[in-house]
């Protein structure tokens, strides 16, 4: 469900506590003492020391918005490769030597302007 991006909550049976932190940060410390490691020591010292009290919440709303950064890039990226690779090659090309051929016109036209302007001062 967490891979679907399915919301959830697991409650525990007996208790009726809520416990869908603790079981997600179980499968983190799972994956974490399985092969490579997504956080280093330094980093989880780092969230050790500012999970203090007084910079919790500031903490927490960083490392929030920072993984939401992250997932709406990703999708991005996903999205411009898709249409990089379901699009027409040609059309992309010609597309792309447009945009250098207005770049270049551009580049071209602020020299010459520049160039005019100099030459009217020194006459």
């Amino acid at each position: 469900m967490v891979m679907q991006g399915v919301d959830f909550e697991i409650v525990n049976a007996n208790t009726n506590e809520e416990i869908t932190r603790s079981i997600l940060l179980q499968i983190i410390l799972e994956q974490e003492s399985d092969g490579e490691h997504l956080f280093t020591s330094d980093m989880l010292s780092k969230f050790i020391r500012y999970c203090q009290d007084d910079t919790r919440a500031v903490f927490s709303q960083f490392l929030e918005k920072t993984m939401s950064y992250f997932v709406d890039q990703q999708s991005v990226l996903q999205k411009q490769f898709m249409d990089a690779i379901s699009s027409n090659p040609i059309d992309s090309f010609t597309e792309l030597a447009n945009q250098n051929m207005d770049m270049w016109k551009d580049v071209q036209k602020s020299f010459f302007d520049g160039f005019s302007v100099s030459r009217k001062k020194s006459d």
